[in-house]
Order: structure tokens, then sequence, then C-alpha cells
């Protein structure tokens, strides 16, 4: 069934049972599915862990067992990181090159050939770490049924939502003052995680008034998209610059078209994300508990 929640739904807390354990059960499937290719698999996987991952956080304050799960999943994903992040680093490094026309291109043969490098995986290294993201999601999957969330309604996702909203938009706020200059990406960093979250929270709710719900998800993803081509810049820079060390004038050409690109990247982040989060957190829940009754009376 879609991510998402559904009128056959008996209540919120079951749709989030049925939800982690459909997501959970796509993954385990992903994995006995041999022809698929490492990276799209690692790619997969870690997509579910972050639907997962947005899912619990719909219910954190409502969800006793939420830090233990929550923890467990993020420790599964990272398990399985380094067999994607050096592909996410040499796409970057593609991306930056041509914004960097001074930059010698025997230098960047040098760094792309190091990148190219460090993606590479011995087959049983990867093969370890895939075995052991299935045993974490088999011991997962198994407690999934006895999860106890509480609430009633649209008073067990209420809570969830207007805390990551208000996270998301505490974020924003030290994003923005941290702006300007070769900034701090840390702030920007913590915002799309913050963001994400809440994208993959509006998600769930989708069917509540979908011809509704449709722009606020594209601007969430757009601004995802943007924070997330930002941290992988950043990330990008502090791993290729010591590897330009030996051609100075390369390593500054990279770095100053690193930064414009953070610095344009964010300012785009910035200008979308003080339209999606304007306005506090009962303003939104307040909206969404009103349609998710009228959606759920629909299906009387």
């Amino acid at each position: 069934m879609p991510y998402h929640f559904t009128l056959s739904d008996k209540s919120p807390a079951a749709g989030v049972r049925r939800i982690a354990a459909e997501q959970i059960d796509n993954a385990l499937a992903d994995l006995r599915e041999a022809t698929l290719p490492q990276g799209l698999l690692v790619h997969s996987l870690r997509k579910r862990v972050k639907k997962l991952r947005g899912l619990l956080r719909l219910v954190e304050p409502q969800f006793r067992d939420f830090s233990r799960q929550n923890t467990a999943l993020r420790d599964t994903a990272r398990g399985i990181s380094a067999l994607r992040d050096a592909e996410v680093r040499r796409a970057a490094f593609a991306r930056l090159v041509p914004l960097a026309p001074t930059a010698a291109p025997e230098a960047t043969a040098a760094i792309s050939a190091a990148l190219a490098a460090g993606a590479q995986h011995s087959p049983d290294a990867g093969d370890a770490a895939l075995a052991a993201f299935r045993e974490a999601l088999l011991d997962l999957r198994a407690g999934v049924g006895d999860w106890r969330i509480r609430g009633d309604g649209f008073d067990t996702l209420a809570p969830g939502l207007a805390l990551t909203w208000r996270r998301a938009r505490r974020a924003m706020k030290a994003a923005r003052a941290e702006y300007g200059g070769d900034f701090d990406a840390a702030p920007f960093h913590d915002w799309r995680k913050r963001a994400k979250a809440h994208w993959y929270q509006a998600r769930l709710l989708t069917p509540i008034w979908p011809e509704m719900m449709a722009p606020h998800l594209a601007a969430a993803d757009a601004l995802g998209e943007l924070l997330g081509d930002h941290n992988d810049m950043d990330v990008l820079l502090h791993h290729i610059l010591p590897l330009a060390a030996d051609w100075p004038e390369t390593q500054a050409a990279l770095a100053a078209a690193g930064m414009e690109t953070r610095r344009d990247l964010a300012r785009r982040a910035l200008v979308l994300g003080r339209r999606l989060f304007a306005g506090p957190e009962d303003l939104l829940t307040d909206r969404w508990s009103v349609w998710w009754e009228v959606w759920r009376q629909d299906r009387d």
C-alpha cells in the first residue's frame, strides 16, 4: 500500500504500525532482489529508513518507545551509508568542476580518480553491511505489532506534527542568522533534517485533501532538495580540498566555486523556507485537523 494513511486504518496508531511494517517488508524484499545493482539497492534502503524515521517523528510525543526505535533505525542506516556516500561525492564533484574553469585538468583528473577509488568497496564488505542491515530490520519488524501509541484520532498525530514544525522553524532561524560570507554549513544541515521530516509527515497525510496538500508537498520537496544539494557540496569540499593541496590555484578555484554554489543554494532555500514555514505550528495543526476529520467523515 502507499506511504500514507488510508480510510481503512482503524486508527492513526494502527496506520502507523501498518505503514512501518510495509516499509520494513519492502526493504526486506529489496534485499532479496538479486538483480538490483548495489548502488540502487542502498539508495532504496536508505529511503525506506528515512520514511520510517519520518513516520516515527509524527508520533514522537505519543510513543514512549520512540527514542529506542529511532536510534535503532539511525544506527541501521549508518551501517550502509558508506556504500553510498562516496558515489554522492563523485556526482557532486562532477557538478562542481564546470563551475571552476581555471582548475587545472590534471588536478581535477587526479581528484576524480581518488573519488572513484573511494567509491570502490570489496564485495565482502558490501555483503557484510547489507547482511547486518537485514538482521537489524528483522529485529525491528518483530516488534512493530507491539508498538503502543497514545491518543485518539488526530490527537495522536498533532503533537508530533507540531513538534517537527517548531523544530524546522527554529532551525531555519538559526540558518538565516548564520548566512553571510563564508558561513558555517552546520545550521543548514540541521534544518535539512527537520524540513525533510516535515515533508515525510505531509506525505503521510496527503489523503486528507490531496489537491490542497500537493503544492505544500511540492514546496517541501523542493526545499529538501536545495538543502540536500547544499549539504552534499559542503561535504564534498571538506573531502576534496585536502586532495588538491598540491595544486594551490586549483584548490582556491574549487573552494571559491563550491562556496558560491553553497551560498546560492542557501539563499534559495531561505526564500522558499520563509514561505513554507510561515506562521506558528497551531495554524498548521488546526487546519489539518479539520481536513482530517472531514476526510474521515467522508468514509461514512
